[in-house]
């Protein structure tokens, strides 16, 4: 039988068995099943780590705190949240509690110090969440203060929260002197996310995709397991399609075993999923196989930090660019993907071999990070350099019911003028849960804000909507013509 398949109320996996020219591809497909309208079971600890040196002051600090207060003001009544600042020293600005207008008064008085003691400010958030919750960790520079500064200690570290604790930690790199590697092995090892925010403004943009995947996450800790080998994918948004190709897979008397964590109740789950006893030619393994490798190519783009070091990864470039272009599916919008990012990858590397620039590289690495995490998870890629829509139709579908006459009374709660202010406007229902359409569906911060206005779960749409199109709902909405 090919493919075969198993699920559950949350996770559909099949699996595919390819085999051409002695080539044997197993590609496994995951999707998360929707349950946007279903809430977590526990409520959500939030600690926001926020960087006062003095290389913040002006624009940069500005915005981080209006981005906190918007992030503070999008949480439930039920959640708790800490605010921790560090410069050369740590402070408590609030202990775990009801986010309220102390706390936003609080964020508001913050102003710039001196040095970076990362390690200490994120020590402090994590100590401050009793048992399992979140960091967010902001700053703009290198760790120069406090117990560890270097890379590898503060990913042993996040991994430690996590492993003892529970904690999982995501990172925000402001403008270009972060340490990148740092930021992004600590986001990595702590089961979170990273954001490259080049520009104050993208500052904005980072905290509401955060948002976004807090209320979004539908499993986490998914591992795949068969006698010779496994591996794992860390999270998956409620709708969201996954591929993975394994290269060697294993005999087909074998079954394979999918454990993961439900992230709406913390409840653990397993799947076994029986190998397909026969192969097929499939030109979706291979294309899927080839995005894999440009994701992965990519990824190692972290260890960019010379003139040897561009060129070869100009060359391993090069050599994928050629295999990709000559697949069956090259046109496809999976590999056109991953064409277009590999010639950029491919741009930067080979003026770097002729010119190194450790400002340039440093560009280079966050980009292709950024590029790398694209192709591997689209809801969840941010970039402040490039915009890359949400690509995949699947993670598009959400079904709703229309309902003009509740729709209206409930749109009517909320001032015209400030559905046009925040670019949204109400579209229908899942169940008791409204959808909102949006210029970004990754709108987490808005999203909370208006479940905490209306006092309802609240859903963005799945897909983008320019200005005119939402102008032409609310008129509609509020019977303006």
């Amino acid at each position: 039988m090919n493919p075969t398949r198993t699920s559950n109320d949350h996770l559909i996996v099949e699996a595919l068995l390819h085999e051409e020219n002695e080539e044997r591809l197993l590609l496994l497909r995951f999707e998360a099943i929707d349950r946007s309208d279903v809430d977590p079971a526990t409520p959500l600890q939030l600690a926001l780590v926020i960087d006062r040196s003095g290389s913040m002051s002006g624009e940069k600090l500005d915005i981080a705190k209006q981005s906190a207060i918007d992030m503070v003001q999008s949480l439930a009544e039920n959640d708790r949240v800490g605010i921790v600042i560090y410069d050369d020293e740590v402070e408590v600005l609030q202990s775990l509690a009801e986010a309220s207008e102390e706390t936003e008064r609080l964020l508001r008085r913050v102003h710039p110090g001196g040095m970076t003691n990362l390690h200490g400010g994120w020590l402090q958030g994590v100590q401050l969440l009793p048992g399992g919750g979140h960091v967010v960790l902001l700053s703009d520079g290198l760790a120069n203060r406090g117990r560890f500064t270097d890379a590898a200690s503060l990913a042993l570290e996040a991994e430690r929260a996590l492993r003892d604790r529970g904690v999982t930690t995501s990172t925000i790199g402001i403008g270009t002197d972060y340490d990148e590697r740092l930021m992004t092995q600590m986001a990595q090892a702590g089961r979170g996310a990273h954001y490259f925010a080049r520009t104050a403004a993208s500052i904005r943009q980072a905290f509401t995709h955060e948002r976004f995947l807090m209320l979004s996450t539908a499993i986490t800790d998914l591992e795949v397991v068969w006698r010779e080998g496994s591996f794992e994918i860390p999270r998956m948004v409620d709708g969201e399609v996954r591929h993975r190709v394994v290269a060697s897979p294993p005999d087909c008397a074998q079954s394979l075993e999918i454990r993961y964590t439900d992230a709406k109740t913390g409840d653990r789950h397993s799947l076994t999923l029986s190998m397909p006893d026969e192969s097929t030619v499939e030109p979706r393994a291979t294309e899927h196989l080839l995005a894999q490798q440009a994701s992965e190519l990519m990824g190692r783009s972290l260890d960019l930090h010379s003139q040897e070091a561009a060129m070869a990864l100009n060359e391993e470039a090069k050599a994928l660019r050629e295999r990709i272009a000559a697949h069956p599916q090259a046109d496809g919008e999976l590999l056109r993907d991953s064409l277009r990012m590999l010639d950029q990858l491919i741009e930067e590397t080979e003026h770097l071999s002729y010119q190194y620039s450790e400002e340039e590289a440093h560009f280079s690495r966050r980009r292709a990070y950024s590029r790398a995490m694209f192709l591997l998870s689209s809801p969840m890629a941010f970039s402040s350099e490039e915009e890359y829509d949400l690509r995949s139709s699947e993670y598009f579908d959400l079904d709703y019911d229309d309902d003009p006459e509740r729709l209206k009374e409930i749109a009517q709660r909320v001032p015209y003028e400030e559905w046009l202010r925040i670019t949204a406007a109400p579209v229908g229902f899942r169940g008791n849960t409204l959808v909102v359409a949006t210029s970004d569906p990754r709108s987490g911060i808005l999203v909370g804000q208006l479940r905490r206005q209306l006092g309802m779960r609240v859903v963005a749409e799945r897909r983008f909507r320019d200005e005119a199109e939402i102008l032409s709902l609310l008129n509609t909405l509020f019977d303006r013509s």
